[in-house]
């Protein structure tokens, strides 16, 4: 006779992302810090707009001592109220953050998940800015080197060393205090490195983008 067959496994439902924030709020209230993170992090993965996970997150970190993401997801936070329609509330999360995140705090964020190497989502922030009306060429220029160059980082500094050789440097500091807003002067600068010669500078840019752009895949 036949082996028997057996039945497929059931397939479980897919959790829906508010089930995981609340049970990773939840979590949190009762003081499981370690447990509560991976599900509000799987909570906003699945929806970006979930502000009470955002809020979790920030609440997380700052009772963990960990200001500088505390205010990464209070940013964002802030941002999903916005994106939503909700400026007051959106006025009331932000105010606990620094003069100029509160500005402009989209292109805080896009500024933030460029220097988290988070390419992909640096150059939808960017280009989500450069939409807006009255929005500065650098805006999409910075969308498309993170859209496009394996390096943006690379591509961007060689970019600004190139612009202030050939004596923009009006538009290079501009596209510095996009990607870094202001510093103080004992802060590291990671797009300010020692001068190289123009012509370098500029071949190399160009050539460098001649490469990535013909790679892309539209």
């Amino acid at each position: 006779s036949a082996a028997a067959v057996a039945p497929p496994a059931p397939i479980a439902p897919p959790v829906h992302p508010l089930l995981r924030s609340s049970a990773g709020l939840e979590l949190l209230r009762r003081g499981k810090a370690a447990q509560a993170a991976p599900l509000l992090q799987e909570a906003l993965d699945l929806d970006p707009l979930d502000l009470e996970a955002a809020l979790g997150l920030a609440a997380l970190h700052r009772q963990a001592g960990s200001p500088e993401q505390a205010a990464r997801w209070t940013l964002r936070a802030g941002i999903i109220c916005l994106e939503s329609g909700r400026k007051d509330r959106a006025a009331l999360i932000l105010a606990e953050l620094d003069d100029n995140t509160r500005a402009d705090p989209l292109l805080a964020e896009a500024r933030l998940l460029l220097r988290e190497k988070n390419f992909a989502a640096a150059a939808r922030a960017f280009l989500r800015l450069a939409a807006e009306k009255g929005a500065p060429p650098l805006h999409e220029m910075l969308g498309r080197a993170c859209q496009f160059t394996p390096d943006p980082e690379q591509f961007l500094c060689g970019v600004c060393r190139a612009l202030d050789k050939a004596g923009q440097g009006a538009t290079a500091r501009g596209l510095l205090r996009r990607l870094l807003g202001e510093t103080r002067p004992d802060t590291e600068n990671p797009y300010n490195p020692p001068a190289f010669p123009l012509l370098r500078d500029i071949t190399a840019v160009i050539g460098f983008t001649f490469k990535t752009w013909r790679a892309a895949e539209f």
